[in-house]
């Protein structure tokens, strides 16, 4: 969709490869590496985490890190898409990311799982 440069990192080595293979397949260009946050060469316009409720709670503050800072008007800042989540678990998620200096900016649903649309604007 035109993000670049594409930085992704994941703990699983079958995932980097799966990315690797897909951005091969699809003739983009993107860095892939194997491991977890924090990432050296954030922050970030946009952070993509496909994780479970739980990791997300557990990473928030280090998700928030990754994500650019705003100057604390809305639309100042980086995003960051946080899914894998079930909807009974959205609260959850959502109270960790406000404290962590987010804001939901949007929202979206298929079946029992949900998307946070999260913007930074604190710096």
């Amino acid at each position: 969709l035109g993000a670049a440069p594409v930085h992704a990192v994941d703990t699983d080595a079958s995932a980097v490869e799966a990315t690797l293979a897909n951005a091969a397949r699809n003739e983009v260009a993107v860095r892939v590496s194997r491991g977890s946050l924090p990432v050296d060469d954030g922050p970030f316009d946009l952070v993509l985490a496909n994780l479970v409720a739980g990791i997300l709670v557990e990473l928030a503050t280090e998700l928030v890190a990754s994500v650019r800072p705003g100057d604390g008007s809305p639309g100042s800042g980086g995003r960051l898409l946080a899914s894998g989540i079930f909807v009974d678990r959205e609260p959850e998620v959502r109270r960790a990311f406000a404290a962590a200096g987010l804001r939901v900016v949007g929202r979206e649903q298929e079946t029992d799982w949900v998307v946070l649309d999260l913007e930074r604007t604190s710096p």
